[in-house]
């Protein structure tokens, strides 16, 4: 048997401060909808989905103001800019109605998955693969309000799910463990 040399390597984890922001963003969201169901009439729906859009335009914009040139996300702008303007049109009070709410959500998560998916072709190797799993999971969500037939509860149960699927992906791929080799400085053979 052979002796195993111990020493050789080491795991650094980095943490994704943006990543975890936007997965709080998306967890606070998911609980809310999840544990709200008696609250889930169209009102609430969209007050929420607004709210989502006006927040979650504002988070990624100040995220990609804050942000180095070499980490900001392709794209941010573009998804800050859709994000305020569904949120200002659910809170506006003209979606009044499940079939306009579904087609709001449906349209945002449809362009921002393209919006997504387009950009993680020009970011590095594993957040491109992380951007694409996102847009995997909007373009989901806009098919599901898009082509679902269902009522508030089921709109915004398909929003809650999304929030907690991506709230959570985006938490873990926020903690990016690397393998690196150590110096070989104290050790012997």
């Amino acid at each position: 048997m052979g002796v195993a040399e111990f020493g050789t390597e080491r795991t650094a984890t980095t943490v994704d401060g943006p990543g975890l922001i936007r997965a709080g963003i998306l967890l606070v969201f998911g609980i809310l909808i999840t544990f709200t169901p008696q609250l889930h009439t169209i009102g609430f729906a969209a007050v929420v989905f607004g709210v989502f859009g006006v927040l979650w335009a504002v988070a990624i914009l100040a995220l990609w103001a804050l942000s180095p040139a070499e980490r900001r996300l392709p794209g941010s702008r573009l998804l800050a800019l859709l994000g305020a303007v569904v949120g200002v049109l659910a809170l506006s009070g003209a979606v009044t109605q499940v079939q306009l709410l579904s087609l709001v959500i449906g349209i945002w998560a449809v362009l921002s998955a393209v919006t997504i998916f387009f950009a993680s072709r020009t970011a590095a190797a594993s957040r491109g693969r992380d951007a694409t799993l996102q847009a995997a999971m909007l373009a989901l969500l806009g098919v599901l309000t898009l082509f679902v037939p269902g009522d508030a509860i089921g709109v915004i149960g398909f929003f809650g799910g999304y929030c907690m699927l991506a709230g959570v992906f985006l938490a873990i791929a926020s903690f990016d463990r690397a393998t690196q080799p150590t110096s070989s400085r104290g050790s012997s053979s």
